[in-house]
């Protein structure tokens, strides 16, 4: 019997504590949204806060964003769910806030301190409406709904989304991807504009899933009070690697001309950006690799590259030790990594020597205890483009090329070998030998 087939049949044990609810989940193969780690493809079954508008993704497919909960959580710390389609009528017949869902192959993603659920090309879902009777259903779906009816949200329930979902015939509607429900061109682009590193988009206070919640969350009496104000449990996040002290950096920030179109509060050298710090860069790609698959991200690719601005920071790896052309002195050269390449909004091809715009850029350990940089979209903003090309002649490039016209000029002080201990060299002119005719 499929996992679905299990839900749907009624069951006779009652569910009277988060528990009892827990240990449900468990003989189902199923998880909590308190126990989602990052990286994982697994099935939940859970209760919709928000529905969201259906949005075209670059003209190709279309996405729907809901926030969702269950009793592990509660209905102030709701954890983000983003499902793509194909075709808008395709979409999970969501009707309005209390709907539960049974989503089957999920997978999610860490982004900065929140968990994120997207569905795959093989999540399949069932739709329980809040209209229609649960009582024919098992005891997580009729534990989910008491719970719902229960919170104070009952009442604040949200319009749902206009989708032009298909007729079903009764309260379950059954979905399943298929490679062509899912285009490969999503377009959830990341927009970080915090110099300090904060994202722009996500709130934690909204998206966090990690709050405990105690004999309060019984169905029929959930105080949302005391569920806000219940202690952090931040175990479920991804481990943070300490964060390096900053360099001493002697450059200031460029100032760009009004005329530019780069022009950006955010603006950053890449000697001054430190673990965990945020900026716009404008960067030289000294180096470009092709296209491989993405290991944070899958089915998508990322694609690696070698930057500059051609200033200097202890923390960049040796200049030396790069796959680059250029004979640069010091440690101004640091890896970038653009994931998701494929799905970045008007995203260029890089070319070598060519000079980009990466917006939102992080700065990352890329190992060796030295840093680089990754540049990844967000899946609350659909449009927003992440890395340009700069035109030769932009006011932007002044700076850099000033920069790039001093370091290319200095001398490159190369250390010459030592000779080796039996090896004697002789710098005295040699012998002419006179030629003598036979």
């Amino acid at each position: 019997m499929s996992k679905i087939t299990a839900l749907n049949a009624r069951g006779n044990g009652a569910i009277e504590s988060i528990a009892d609810y827990k240990d449900q989940l468990k003989s189902s193969m199923l998880l909590s949204l308190q126990d989602l780690r990052p990286n994982l493809i697994t099935s939940v079954v859970l209760v919709v806060v928000k529905v969201g508008d259906v949005m075209m993704t670059k003209g190709t497919d279309y996405m729907l964003q809901l926030r969702v909960a269950d009793p592990t959580t509660g209905v102030n710390n709701t954890m983000p769910l983003s499902i793509f389609r194909r075709t808008a009528s395709s979409m999970p017949d969501i009707r309005s806030p209390g709907d539960i869902m049974y989503l089957e192959a999920v997978k999610t993603n860490q982004v900065e301190q929140d968990c994120h659920l997207y569905n795959s090309f093989h999540t399949s879902w069932q739709v329980h409406n809040y209209s229609v009777s649960v009582e024919d259903t098992s005891p997580i779906i009729q534990y989910l709904r008491q719970w719902w009816q229960g919170t104070s949200m009952c009442t604040l329930r949200k319009s749902p989304a206009k989708v032009a979902a298909p007729p079903a015939s009764d309260h379950v509607n059954d979905g399943t991807f298929t490679n062509n429900d899912m285009d490969i061109s999503e377009d959830h682009a990341r927009r970080i504009e915090n110099g300090n590193g904060a994202s722009a988009g996500v709130l934690n206070s909204n998206g966090a899933i990690s709050n405990p919640i105690a004999d309060n969350t019984h169905p029929l009496a959930v105080a949302a009070s005391a569920v806000s104000a219940a202690p952090r449990n931040t175990n479920h996040t991804m481990a943070v690697t300490p964060v390096a002290p900053q360099a001493q950096v002697n450059y200031t920030s460029p100032i760009v001309s009004t005329t530019s179109r780069f022009n950006s509060q955010y603006r950053r050298l890449i000697s001054e950006m430190e673990p965990g710090r945020h900026g716009d860069l404008v960067v030289e790609v000294l180096h470009v690799e092709p296209p491989a698959p993405d290991n944070n991200f899958f089915g998508d690719k990322m694609q690696r590259c070698v930057v500059t601005d051609y200033t200097e920071s202890p923390l960049f790896s040796d200049s030396s030790r790069m796959p680059v052309d250029l004979a640069i002195r010091g440690q101004r050269l640091a890896w970038c990594t653009i994931h998701q390449v494929d799905r970045i909004n008007k995203m260029p091809q890089l070319q070598k020597y060519g000079k980009y715009w990466l917006r939102g850029a992080k700065c990352v350990y890329a190992g060796n205890g030295n840093v680089g940089f990754a540049v990844q979209i967000h899946p609350k903003y659909m449009r927003t483009i992440l890395v340009i090309q700069i035109e030769d002649g932009d006011a932007a490039l002044e700076p850099l090329n000033a920069r790039r016209q001093e370091v290319l000029q200095a001398p490159v002080q190369a250390a010459l070998p030592e000779p080796l201990p039996d090896r004697i060299i002789d710098n005295a002119p040699e012998e002419q030998v006179p030629y003598h005719e036979p």
